[in-house]
C-alpha cells in the first residue's frame, strides 16, 4: 500500500476513546494490520481539542485544534494544510481519503492536488444533501465520491445531479462481539437523544406495548446539549419512569453490553446514511425494527415499516418469539478495506 492520509473533523483522542466514530477507528485499525501503521498518518481538523501529535496504535495523529469554534476554523484549515504539506515532504503521499462533504473534503481535494495524490471522499450522513454548499467548491475536482448506503446515494444524487462514484458500507470488526448474556432488556433505542431519531416514538411505542404486557426498555445516547432534560421529562409525563431507564451517553462498550442483554432495537430514526448502529445490534444478537432508512433491509431477524403503528406490531412480535439470537455480520472492515483499496486503484474521473 502507498501511504494513506486520512482527513477528519474527529478522531479518538487516546486509544481507550471508543465513542468517537467508530467505523473509522475500524478502519484506520484494519488498515493498520494490513499494512504498517507508519504508512497511515491522520489529520483531524476538530476534535481533540488540541494541536499535540500524538500516536494511537501505532498511527501517527495530527490535531489542528479547531475544537468546533466557528473563529477557529480558519486556523485549523490552515494548520491541517501546512501538516499536510510537511507530511507530504516527509514520506510521499499517494491517497487521501476525507470524510464528510464539508471542510475536510475540501482539504483533502487541496492536499491532493498539490501532492498529486489520488483523493477519495466519503459522505458520512445528512452532508449528502449539502446544506452548506460545500459540493459546488470540490464538485470539479477528480475526487471520488463514495456514500454508505442506496438511499444514501439517492440522496447524494438528487442533491449533485450525478451517482457517486461507489457504495461502501462501513463494517464490523468481528473482535468487538460481547459474551452471550441473559437478554433482560426488551426493548432499547440506541442514538443521540435529538429529533432526527425520534425519541418520543420510542417513548410511545413502549407506552402502547407496556398496557399489554410487562416491559423492560432501555434508552442510551447522547443528550445534547449535555443537559437536555427533554426525553426524561417525556418519560416522567408517559408514567413510564419505572419502565424506561434513560441511560444517557455511555462509552461504546457498554452500548454493545446493552445490545447484547436486549431483544429487540427500536429505531424510530427518520434518517440514516447507514445506520452502524444495525450492524453492532445484529453482532449483538439482537432483533431490530426500524423505518426504511440507511442499509435497513427486511429479514426473520428485521423488521422494516412504515409507521408507529406497524413498528409496534413488529416489536411485539419479537417479543413473542425466542430471544437468544446468533450474531449476524453482515459487512466485515476486512471488506470495507478491500473496496476501497479497489476504489483508490481505479483511474480517477475527469472532472
Amino acid at each position: 500500500m502507498t501511504d494513506l492520509l486520512v482527513i477528519t473533523p474527529g478522531f479518538p483522542a487516546h486509544e481507550a476513546d471508543d465513542g468517537c466514530i467508530p467505523p473509522l477507528q475500524a478502519y484506520v485499525r484494519a488498515l493498520s494490520r494490513r499494512h504498517s501503521a507508519a504508512t497511515i498518518r491522520v489529520i483531524t481538523t476538530q476534535y481533540p481539542f488540541h494541536r499535540s501529535p500524538y500516536g494511537w496504535h501505532g498511527v501517527r495523529v495530527f490535531p489542528c485544534g479547531g475544537a468546533n469554534r466557528r473563529w477557529a476554523k480558519p486556523f485549523a484549515w490552515d494548520r491541517a494544510l501546512t501538516v499536510g504539506a510537511a507530511l507530504h515532504r516527509e514520506r510521499p503521499i499517494a491517497r487521501v481519503h476525507s470524510l464528510w462533504l464539508g471542510e475536510c473534503a475540501w482539504l483533502g481535494q487541496r492536499l491532493a492536488e498539490r501532492c498529486g495524490a489520488a483523493h477519495v471522499m466519503t459522505l458520512q450522513g445528512q452532508d449528502a444533501r449539502d446544506e452548506r454548499n460545500w459540493w459546488r467548491v470540490v464538485r470539479r475536482g477528480r475526487s471520488r465520491v463514495t456514500v454508505l448506503s442506496q438511499r444514501h446515494a439517492a440522496v447524494f444524487s438528487s442533491m449533485s445531479g450525478r451517482a457517486p462514484d461507489a457504495i461502501i458500507p462501513w463494517g464490523m470488526e468481528p473482535s468487538g462481539a460481547s459474551a452471550p448474556a441473559t437478554r433482560d432488556i426488551d426493548l432499547l433505542f440506541a442514538g443521540s437523544l435529538i429529533p432526527v431519531k425520534r425519541p418520543e416514538l420510542f417513548i410511545e411505542l413502549v407506552a402502547r406495548i407496556a398496557r399489554q404486557r410487562p416491559v423492560k426498555a432501555v434508552m442510551v445516547g447522547a443528550r445534547i446539549p449535555a443537559n437536555n432534560t427533554r426525553v426524561d421529562e417525556l418519560v416522567a409525563a408517559a408514567g413510564l419512569s419505572g419502565t424506561i431507564a434513560v441511560r444517557g451517553e455511555l462509552p461504546r462498550s457498554e452500548v454493545l453490553a446493552l445490545m447484547a442483554r436486549s431483544r429487540v432495537l427500536v429505531h424510530p430514526s427518520q434518517f440514516e446514511s447507514q445506520g452502524y448502529v444495525f450492524l453492532e445490534a445484529l453482532m449483538q444478537g439482537a432483533s431490530i425494527v426500524s423505518f426504511p432508512v440507511g442499509i435497513a433491509e427486511a429479514s426473520d431477524r428485521w423488521r422494516v415499516v412504515e409507521d408507529l403503528p406497524a413498528m409496534i406490531t413488529a416489536a411485539a412480535e419479537f417479543l413473542d418469539g425466542p430471544a437468544d439470537r446468533e450474531p449476524r455480520i453482515p459487512f466485515t472492515m476486512e471488506g470495507t478495506v478491500d473496496a476501497y483499496e479497489n476504489l483508490f486503484s481505479t483511474p480517477a474521473p475527469r472532472p
